[in-house]
């Protein structure tokens, strides 16, 4: 990065924390948090009801299997699901139709070879 681009994305995360965005950004990531670890046992819990009532009230998950799906449900909560919202609310709001990761930025090389 050229010096000038530097100082520019110094300055606006910089900018983040004398807007207090950290503070924010952590309480918002708490409550989010809670209510992704409270579904995540609602639907292991449907799951649990769902297997005993198709063998007349035997069996059902288990401890580990109970554990497996909050673990999963959790995964799928937590991180599946805000990046797809996320990312589809970005793009809806910036009318951008392609979406173009870091990683896959144009980068200005300063080797003989891409002079």
């Amino acid at each position: 990065m050229r010096p000038e681009e530097v100082r520019a994305v110094l300055a606006h995360e910089i900018g983040h924390v004398a807007n207090g965005d950290m503070v924010t950004l952590a309480l918002i990531q708490g409550v989010v948090n809670t209510f992704v670890m409270f579904f995540a046992r609602i639907v292991a819990h449907l799951v649990d009801s769902f297997l005993k009532s198709r063998s007349d009230g035997e069996g059902g998950l288990g401890f580990m299997g109970y554990f497996a799906v909050v673990m999963v449900a959790e995964i799928v909560f937590g991180i599946v699901l805000p990046r797809l919202w996320l990312g589809s609310l970005a793009t809806a709001s910036t009318g951008l139709m392609k979406r173009v990761p870091a990683w896959q930025a144009p980068v200005r090389w300063s080797t003989p070879w891409h002079v």
